[in-house]
């Protein structure tokens, strides 16, 4: 039997402005939603990405396991891979104890009408959910716009824990190459 494998945008080992603390980001390929400024629209393209195999995903969250204090799997739109990535918080939650936060565009009802997405609602510990809207920024710049609603659906996190969260992060690479992670800077 063929593993199960998640189309990847990127991975990032050690984000402080995709959730609170520590936390390795992984960006789900391809978004049904497209919503308009969109901080992140190379995530779309359902084509590009690469795919990756459940197993290696979790090998390489694993290896930084020691220098993180939680998961974020943001995208695109993760619901849009939905069972393959119901298998992939499976096999996290048999591999690393550590609690996962999920960004979707969806909206809460949209997810329970679904129930291969609201399947996942189980498997983390807390969801942002909700389209992003540009002309209503944050005014912390987390978690994007103000629609957007944080479910927390198990402990782990508690509301001032995402009050902490910065609104963006440079990181540059090895190889010198800048990346901007977090929400829109853009106040209109």
């Amino acid at each position: 039997m063929k593993p199960s494998r998640l189309k990847v945008h990127a991975m990032e080992e050690e984000s402080r402005a995709n959730g609170p603390g520590i936390r390795y980001t992984l960006w789900l390929q391809g978004c049904s939603i497209q919503c308009p400024g969109c901080f992140n629209p190379a995530t779309h393209d359902p084509s590009a990405g690469v795919w990756m195999s459940i197993p290696s995903i979790v090998r390489h969250i694993q290896s930084s396991q020691a220098a993180i204090d939680g998961i974020t799997i943001s995208g695109g739109e993760p619901l849009d891979q939905a069972l393959e990535l119901a298998d992939l918080l499976e096999a996290m939650k048999q591999e690393i104890s550590l609690p996962i936060l999920l960004f979707t565009g969806y909206t809460l009802d949209e997810i329970s009408d679904d129930p291969d997405k609201e399947t996942i609602l189980n498997l983390v510990d807390a969801v942002i959910f909700g389209p992003y809207q540009r002309n209503n920024p944050s005014p912390s710049g987390f978690p994007g716009s103000t629609n957007k609603q944080i479910l927390l659906i198990t402990n782990a996190y508690t509301q001032k824990d995402f009050a902490l969260v910065p609104a963006a992060e440079i990181t540059i690479t090895p190889s010198g190459e800048l990346i901007l992670s977090g929400t829109d800077p853009y106040k209109p």
